[in-house]
């Protein structure tokens, strides 16, 4: 019994360690300001509207979209709920990992093999796309499923439980009912070929089988009825998804050429190049299902029970063209969901099947599962070691950098939009707006011109960029300089996100100031330079003049406001006549819909500012009269003689415009 309590005790412990972990990436990117409106703001929107729909839209959730009946557990909250949905995902993502265990002490009759498999599970490459990005209904399913299994495996009175859980977890996303589907077929089956004495296996198998088809049925009757046609509904949903999906690739040609950003389109059917399309996508099917394999060592193909239970993905590879579905994006957001339940109970049986009943054999297939599991997680983990070098490398310490104090300035300003307010025009990584009487309004498309509040985020600038289904396909670049110039009044400047309000004459009623800063290792000068300890030298004998210091572009942009940008330099042997000249430029999109660039600061600074042989901090400041994006800022001396060491810059809000 203490042999059985210390293993549970090193899988808790194992358990503690990944939600710890991906609890911490997932609060940094909603600090970071990473989560997105048409993701996670669609699921907290989803949760409100699936208890404020009456009798028939409760009915309509929960028979298909019951997951958020769950998420609208969490709606007391309030702004607090996408954090606690963040991290509830984590917790119930890890939690499969104690099923995953039980299921394999009963197979394998190993108590070592069933650990591994468990920590093999919780370092499973694929599983990170599911927790990475947002927060979906689909990551539900796995371990839900995974625990009614282990359940009817239990027996006795457990078996009554499973049924009816098994069922509620094809109820959490539509389309997953395939899976207790299949699972009553291999019951009903057992009972023909095998034992016909298991009349509980039958019954458990023909109620599966009949709620799983009624279940679908009707969902496919309330597709329906959203088209004109069953034909329609199958053509527009996936269409509806790609839409809000393709906000994050699409950027307008002028920055894509601009940040040389090549963004490779999604294959897409064309007349006369259908089998083109098939011969170059099998190879990308294969990736994404090998890939998925490969860490489990293609254990669950051995599984007569659960192999075939990956075909229905395998035929979704075929004949879908969404990109999401394919390698490598699958990898990266919430898909491999869809294959976790079938890939991890046919891992466990295909170690049965090598291992026969041989404790020692199940060891090895387990130490082998751990050892592929840990290095492809080396590869394609956010925290692998190697993560940089593989087609899903996560950028890590970019996409979990964060500071509360700007998160806790956008919440003030939102708080500021009237809450039965639904025509507003926001960038995609805006969540925390939702939930709100007819939200769904702000998941649509809506004109800027139709919007009574703007409000714009410049932390993650990124966002800035994409052409946002929100707001009818232009970036908020656009919209914001658009609105400056028509009417709309600065309500709110704080920490980075500013309200703009409709016909509103009044002056900025709150205002908290937001600040960049930048080392010597975060900056690019143009041409050669040599690093010291915490500093650059970026004095250029070869050209004869200093060279231009720059900073990431897409975290440079301004609010309307003044500022300060503040060099620390040393000033190392520079004669009395060189001159420095300080030079802030940015990009807006003018009148005309155009990327036009606009200098804000051009100064010229004197060597006799600077004295020799100290770190001084040189201050200068400039004014932005609109939303600028695609800062950068730069020294430049066309006579340079003698040395110039920097160690960073930091600009900082002054006062809004």
């Amino acid at each position: 019994m203490r042999r059985n309590v210390a293993f549970y005790l090193v899988l808790l412990a194992a358990y503690a360690a990944y939600s710890a972990a991906w609890s911490y990436i997932a609060l940094a990117k909603v600090y970071g300001l990473r989560v997105t409106l048409g993701d996670l703001g669609i699921i907290v929107q989803g949760a409100w509207d699936s208890v404020h729909s009456g009798v028939q839209g409760f009915v309509n959730y929960l028979t298909g979209q019951a997951a958020l009946l769950i998420y609208a557990l969490f709606l007391p909250l309030g702004p607090h709920m996408i954090e606690a949905l963040v991290i509830f995902q984590t917790l119930w993502l890890g939690a499969a990992a104690f099923p995953i265990f039980a299921i394999a002490r009963r197979y394998l009759r190993s108590d070592v093999a069933a650990l591994m498999l468990a920590i093999s599970y919780l370092i499973y490459f694929p599983l990170a796309g599911v927790n990475w990005f947002d927060v979906h209904r689909q990551a539900l399913f796995p371990t839900l499923f995974i625990t009614s299994y282990y359940l009817y495996l239990r027996g006795g009175r457990s078996r009554y439980v499973s049924v009816p859980l098994m069922i509620f977890s094809s109820m959490l996303r539509f389309g997953y009912e395939v899976y207790p589907l299949w699972f009553g077929v291999t019951l009903v089956g057992y009972w023909a070929l095998r034992d016909r004495r298991e009349r509980f296996g039958l019954a458990a198998g023909l109620t599966l089988i009949v709620a799983s088809l009624l279940l679908a049925a009707y969902n496919v009757g309330i597709l329906t009825s959203l088209f004109t046609s069953p034909t329609k509904a199958i053509q527009a949903a996936p269409a509806s998804v790609s839409s809000t999906a393709s906000t994050y690739l699409r950027l307008t040609p002028g920055l894509s050429q601009l940040l040389s950003i090549n963004i490779v389109a999604p294959p897409v059917a064309e007349p006369g190049h259908v089998q083109l399309l098939y011969v170059r996508g099998y190879v990308v099917d294969a990736l994404t299902i090998g890939l998925s394999l490969l860490p489990v060592l293609f254990l669950p193909l051995l599984s007569w029970r659960w192999a075939p239970a990956l075909l229905p993905f395998i035929a979704l590879l075929a004949f879908s063209s969404y990109w999401g579905y394919h390698y490598p994006y699958f990898f990266r957001f919430e898909y491999p969901s869809i294959i976790m339940a079938p890939v991890w109970l046919g891992t466990v049986e295909g170690a049965a099947v090598i291992s026969r009943g041989s404790r020692r054999v199940a060891t090895y297939v387990a130490a082998g599962v751990l050892v592929m599991s840990a290095v492809t997680a080396a590869f394609f983990e956010p925290y692998g070691p190697l993560n940089y070098m593989s087609f899903t490398d996560y950028q890590l310490s970019q996409w979990t950098s964060f500071n509360v104090t700007y998160y806790e300035s956008m919440i003030d300003v939102i708080n500021m939009v009237p809450r039965n307010a639904t025509m507003i025009a926001a960038q995609d990584n805006m969540p925390e707006l939702l939930p709100r009487p007819n939200g769904d309004v702000l998941l649509g498309c809506i004109e800027a011109n139709q919007s009574q509040y703007i409000v714009v985020n410049v932390i993650h600038g990124l966002y800035l960029y994409y052409d946002n289904t929100d707001v009818c396909g232009k970036s908020m670049l656009e919209v914001a300089d658009w609105a400056l110039r028509s009417g709309y009044g600065i309500v709110a400047e704080e920490g980075g996100t500013m309200l703009l309000e409709r016909n509103y004459s009044g002056g900025v009623v709150a205002f908290r100031p937001y600040s960049y800063s930048y080392g010597a290792g975060d900056l690019w000068p143009l041409f050669t330079a040599w690093y010291g300890k915490g500093y650059i030298n970026v004095t250029s004998f070869h050209y004869g003049r200093l060279e231009g210091l720059f900073a990431e572009p897409h975290a440079l942009n301004f609010l309307p406001g003044r500022y300060n940008v503040t060099f620390y330099v040393m000033n190392d042997g520079l004669s009395p006549s060189t001159r420095l000249y300080a030079v802030v430029t940015g990009y807006y999109i003018s009148g005309d819909g155009l990327l036009t660039q606009i200098t804000l600061l051009n100064e010229s600074v004197p060597v006799s500012l600077l004295p020799q042989g100290r770190w001084v901090r040189l201050t200068l400041s400039f004014y932005s009269p609109t939303l600028v994006g695609l800062g950068s800022v730069t020294l430049l001396s066309d006579d340079v003689n003698g040395t110039l060491l920097i160690r960073g810059f930091s600009i900082a809000q002054t006062s809004p415009s």
